[in-house]
């Protein structure tokens, strides 16, 4: 009857610790912080005089611009495209492309 009692306090013991605490300081390595990326749509500009075909949405992460299978990399204010090297400007609500002779070409965030 003892060894029952035992056990049956063990369990409820073990149900009622609250263990995530402990997941909270292990390293990136076992848990990786997750990468946000944000979805811009086009909202103004032509797209065939920057990438050379029609773009109507992009995601942006981690200085990569993707749309479809094709990934950018933006460095230094500057992305090197399909047709070009054109400027880039980045913000929480917008991603700018300019060109010279071109009107920009503005995407804005979902």
């Amino acid at each position: 009857m003892k060894k029952i009692i035992i056990v049956s306090m063990f369990i409820v013991l073990v149900i009622g610790c609250d263990i995530s605490s402990v997941f909270e300081n292990m390293p990136d390595i076992v848990f990786p912080p997750e990468k946000e990326s944000t979805e811009y749509i086009l909202q103004s500009g032509n797209p065939l005089f920057y990438f050379g075909f029609g773009v109507e949405e992009l995601e942006f992460s981690d200085n990569t611009i993707r749309t479809g299978d094709f990934e950018y990399i933006v460095e230094n204010g500057s992305v090197m495209l399909p047709m070009g090297n054109m400027e880039v400007v980045v913000s929480v609500r917008t991603l700018t492309f300019i060109s010279p002779d071109v009107d920009p070409l503005v995407f804005v965030s979902l």
